[in-house]
């Protein structure tokens, strides 16, 4: 798993490595402004911040993808976050992407 962001300044954001993997294969669209991993955290941190989730960490276990289970589904990162060691469930963060 990879660690990014301060755990000092807020939502600490974390990726599994199956995550990392797929987002470094994004780096070079152009709609994430050269930095796929920033853009997909600030998704993240946004999503929690309006949502007023109560979490010290947020894992992306999917990054920018549509579909999944409902192939219909638009697309969103699939996120798990936690307060601690409590776990709060996962959450599609949609991206409002066209």
């Amino acid at each position: 798993m990879t660690t990014y962001g301060n755990p000092q300044t807020g939502l600490l954001v974390v990726w599994t490595d199956p995550a990392k993997e797929e987002v470094t294969a994004m780096a070079n669209e152009e709609r994430f402004g050269g930095n796929a991993v920033a853009w997909h955290e600030q998704k993240v941190r946004k999503y929690a911040e309006e949502k007023d989730i109560k979490a010290t960490k947020g894992r992306i276990r999917k990054p920018a993808h549509i579909g999944g289970v409902d192939p219909t589904e638009r697309e969103h990162i699939t996120v798990t976050f936690k307060l601690g060691s409590k776990d709060l469930g996962a959450r599609h963060v949609y991206t409002d992407a066209k």
